[in-house]
């Protein structure tokens, strides 16, 4: 396990959360970052790993926790934040805009594979489980 993973299920404590309210109904995924980042400027290393790291690895990672206590529980609702940027590359931001095209189809990806209801592509991303 990735440390960073660590961090991410330590700060997403579903278990806490479930103990205190009794259940997790929404999962919004907000968190984003965008930097201008192209081919010719700089390291991928750097600028465009960061934003990936952020704007879709750290959605994956907590959906897939949270995701899990909404399986158990029978419903649940997650809301993703993808921008303009996942439908409209916009210059100077090929990692950000990379970053939301794989939002919507880590969401939509998510839905299918749930079998439970459909994605939602207009600047946000919604499903239920």
């Amino acid at each position: 396990m990735r440390r960073d993973d660590r961090a991410i299920r330590c700060r997403c404590d579903q278990r806490r959360v479930k103990a205190e309210f009794g259940r997790i109904d929404v999962l919004v995924n907000s968190a984003g970052i965008g930097r201008h980042w192209t081919l010719r400027r700089s390291s991928p290393s750097t600028t465009g790993i960061i934003t990936m790291a952020v704007n879709l690895r750290g959605a994956f990672l907590v959906s897939q926790q949270v995701g899990r206590v909404m399986l158990a529980q029978g419903s649940g609702t997650v809301i993703s934040l993808a921008s303009q940027a996942a439908t409209v590359a916009l210059p100077g931001h090929l990692a950000y805009c990379a970053s939301k095209f794989g939002l919507v189809g880590h969401d939509q990806g998510a839905c299918s594979g749930m079998g439970r209801t459909r994605s939602y592509s207009q600047h946000h991303q919604s499903r239920r489980w």
